[in-house]
């Protein structure tokens, strides 16, 4: 009799190792094809993909995680979502489900649970630095620098050593802060005389306020443009000003594109990317 049971016990532990390796190199497979974004798994295969037996990956990720990103690959949103709800209780504490599903409700610009879904991902398990930086980028796409910081003073709370999220969290801000600038989609071309006289220069905002950057005035005649103390030559091409040296009107120091936003009443310029990053220069006339 106990050899029987032996046996029993030895032909279930078997097959419970036996099931353990399918699973294991199906998710081998699968991650290696996330991974190159190439998917081979046919629709109809999906349910079946995994053997019964384990329920979450080697690195405690629902099984049926794998199975709703696969047909959130085929377009079939409701399968996917519908496979996460049927397994929200197969390992809850890494909120891996939500974060998942904040990702699906993303790709479908649905921003209101797109932006649920992160935030219970990112306040429920924020060890996983994956869920801070999805939430700070809806974050951003919602203008909300009132949470990005409110996020970034939890993750204080939690971690002596947050520089890991530092980067993320400045950048997030930073564009946060940026989307509130006026955006000039609708510009136009100018005349040369349209330029003469003396600008200031702004940063402008959505609601039509604006900003004084600086005390500088630049100043346009009709071969002058001083900037500061300097002073320059200059011709104007179609929408292009060719800046020169004073004694040497051949020579291109520079060139600058200009438009005109008749919605803000602002005068744009677009410095030469010669030297790197150059920020549009907005200019609103003197009186």
């Amino acid at each position: 009799m106990k050899r029987l049971l032996l046996f029993f016990a030895l032909l279930f532990s078997a097959y419970i190792s036996f099931q353990v390796f399918i699973s294991m190199r199906v998710q081998l497979d699968i991650d290696t094809q996330m991974s190159a974004k190439t998917f081979q798994v046919p629709y109809d295969e999906i349910e079946s993909l995994f053997p019964y037996f384990p329920n979450i990956s080697v690195t405690t990720i629902p099984l049926s995680a794998y199975k709703a990103y696969l047909y959130f690959t085929y377009s079939d949103i409701n399968k996917a979502l519908s496979t996460l709800d049927n397994s929200e209780n197969v390992n809850p504490y890494i909120f891996f489900n939500e974060s998942l599903k904040s990702q699906i409700f993303t790709k479908t610009n649905n921003l209101d649970s797109a932006l649920y879904y992160a935030k219970k991902a990112f306040y429920g398990w924020p060890k996983n630095i994956d869920h801070y930086t999805k939430y700070n980028e809806l974050l951003v796409t919602a203008k909300d620098t009132l949470e990005i910081l409110n996020a970034f003073d939890h993750i204080d709370s939690l971690f002596y050593d947050r520089s890991q999220y530092g980067e993320t969290f400045i950048t997030s801000l930073a564009k946060a802060k940026l989307s509130y600038i006026a955006n000039y989609d609708s510009t136009t071309t100018i005349s040369k005389e349209f330029l003469y006289g003396k600008w200031k220069s702004v940063i402008e905002f959505e609601n039509g306020s604006f900003i004084t950057k600086s005390n500088n005035v630049l100043e346009f005649d009709t071969s002058r443009y001083t900037d500061k103390d300097l002073l320059y030559g200059y011709q104007f091409k179609r929408d292009t000003i060719f800046l020169n040296p004073i004694s040497n009107p051949s020579y291109t120091i520079t060139k600058i594109g200009v438009r005109y936003s008749s919605k803000f009443n602002t005068l744009l310029l677009y410095p030469s990317q010669r030297n790197g990053y150059a920020p549009v220069v907005m200019l609103k006339r003197l009186d």
